[in-house]
């Protein structure tokens, strides 16, 4: 299961990034033809968060 979540800008998206990243199992960030900027997490629980702008 993946949590999908589209934020209005970078610096909202980047907030919530540091906010799960920490103690994540997997994390990257990157540029997507999509997505001008998209991370996946997967935090300490094992929920996948789908994050963009």
């Amino acid at each position: 299961m993946c949590c999908e979540f589209q934020f209005d800008n970078q610096d909202d998206l980047r907030k919530a990034y540091d906010v799960l990243v920490p103690e994540s199992l997997y994390h990257s960030i990157d540029t997507y033809p999509w997505a001008p900027v998209g991370t996946l997490v997967t935090d300490k629980y094992g929920v996948c968060w789908w994050l963009r702008t």
